[in-house]
């Protein structure tokens, strides 16, 4: 690796640690994430693009989330975990660490906040003693679910829902009428997530 590049990655590195710390230790409050990236580009002598890769790779590794619209905290040093969720059914699912020195969750249907079966997840434990582990979703941070299968049913002139085939997949995927491609009631179709918007019709 030549030195041009070691450098470049010492600083990038060097930049998260700042990012980091400056979450830690202030209250500011952005007005959007891309507030927060003109923020840091000028603190950085940074373009804005590339204060933005840097940070959305952060939001990717689950590293900062924003806690409320516009306060973006540093997941360091919390009790904050990274990991996956698994067999989601209509009324739970759970949540499996990356840390495997940690146990796995349970999570009720309301705590998912949309998340579905392989969904990669930051977790807040409500519950963690060694009997029992309860938790709730705070942030989704990949939606591993890409397309799904299933049933398209019309609940107003409106609004229509996708029944995935996928019974690990707890929550219908709602679609706007207009997005439907005029599919008719019953239709299995293929639907493309776009944002976690789930709903569950029974």
């Amino acid at each position: 690796m030549s030195y041009e590049k070691i450098k470049l990655y010492d600083n990038i590195f060097n930049m998260k640690d700042k990012i980091l710390e400056f979450l830690n230790q202030s209250k500011i409050k952005f007005a959007s994430k891309d507030d927060m990236v003109l923020f840091f580009a000028g603190k950085f002598t940074k373009t804005p693009k590339e204060i933005k890769q840097i940070i959305d790779s952060m939001i990717l590794r689950g590293e900062i989330y924003e806690k409320r619209k516009g306060e973006f905290v540093s997941t360091k040093n919390t009790d904050l975990m990274k990991g996956k969720i698994s067999g989601t059914n209509k009324n739970y699912a759970f949540f499996v660490p990356f840390d495997k020195t940690k146990a796995d969750f349970f999570i009720p249907e309301r705590k998912l906040k949309g998340a579905m079966d392989g969904d990669i997840v930051l977790m807040k434990p409500i519950i963690d003693t060694e009997d029992s582990q309860e938790g709730e979703v705070v942030a989704i941070l990949e939606n591993t679910n890409k397309t799904i299968v299933g049933t398209i049913t019309y609940v107003n002139k409106r609004d229509a829902f996708v029944i995935p085939d996928n019974k690990k997949l707890a929550n219908d995927v709602f679609v706007p009428r207009k997005l439907t491609l005029n599919a008719k009631q019953g239709y299995r179709v293929v639907v493309k997530i776009n944002k976690s918007k789930t709903h569950k019709l029974s």
